[in-house]
């Protein structure tokens, strides 16, 4: 709002001072020409000349009152005038800051609601999140589990993923979302896996107890076949209720490196009957 300072004006104890001062001067003045008129009608008074000037002077004074009334009373107009734009313009101001403080205060309530809205939807996200805790702490846990029943490139594949799991509520990740995550994306690798076939060489312990490098076919992660390169060894594997575990099978190293090689490309396609063990 803007300050302003008031005009200085006439009172109208001043104003009627004045006017009784110059109602006073003219009387004064008109006693005084009586005076004069009734002094020189007497015999031997020489004095005409001096009270002509007093007259004269009496009406000067009166003159000078008038104007200084006259002139007062245009200040005290023009300070009203300016007293009242000022006014006006205090009362618009006014007004502007009540219709801006009213929009605020609109403002304000709306902002209040949206965030009482947005503290309910929170208190139910937090509440909902509460309540996957325990869901997917045992999902980490089975996932765990799962790892060891898994073919040894899978694991691998997967291993910098389930380092992230951790058992030990101080030392696991606050955010649940990143926990639920990291799982996902291991089930989603085992899911691959397991629709595709896989060849991976491998080193592997052989009957005779040396460790030689075998080409190993895995049919997703239900069953694995290796056979060594001079097709004199061959296993089968699958996993038990705890980890994956190979079995020789000797017997059908040329039926394994025939499909190994059918599947490569090398031979032409066929039906290969292969030994499946389910332990």
């Amino acid at each position: 709002m803007t300050l302003f300072k008031k005009p200085t004006s006439p009172s109208r104890f001043t104003t009627r001072s004045l006017r009784m001062a110059a109602s006073a001067v003219c009387l004064s003045a008109m006693l005084a020409a009586q005076g004069d008129a009734g002094s020189s009608s007497r015999p031997g008074n020489g004095s005409g000349g001096s009270e002509v000037a007093n007259a004269r002077a009496l009406i000067r004074k009166r003159a000078e009152t008038w104007n200084i009334i006259t002139k007062e009373r245009e200040n005290w107009q023009l300070g009203r005038e300016i007293v009242k734009d000022q006014i006006a313009m205090a009362a618009r101001e006014t007004k502007s800051f009540k219709e801006k403080t009213a929009k605020a205060d609109e403002n304000i309530t709306a902002t209040d609601r949206k965030n009482d809205e947005l503290t309910k939807q929170r208190d139910r996200l937090e509440g909902a999140a509460k309540s996957l805790v325990d869901p997917v702490s045992k999902l980490e846990k089975r996932v765990l589990d799962l790892l060891p029943r898994l073919p040894e490139p899978l694991r691998r594949h997967v291993k910098l993923m389930s380092q992230r799991i951790t058992l030990d509520p101080e030392k696991a990740n606050p955010s649940l979302a990143i926990r639920f995550g990291n799982v996902a994306a291991i089930l989603q690798e085992v899911d691959k896996w397991n629709h595709v076939i896989t060849i991976e060489p491998e080193l592997l312990e052989l009957e005779d107890g040396r460790r030689a490098e075998v080409t190993v076919l895995y049919l997703g992660i239900g069953q694995g076949y290796y056979v060594s390169p001079d097709n004199k060894f061959a296993g089968v594997g699958s996993a038990n209720s705890k980890e994956w575990v190979w079995q020789p099978a000797n017997e059908a190293a040329a039926k394994i490196r025939e499909a190994i090689e059918i599947y490569q490309k090398k031979k032409t396609a066929k039906f290969v009957g292969l030994p499946v063990r389910v332990l």
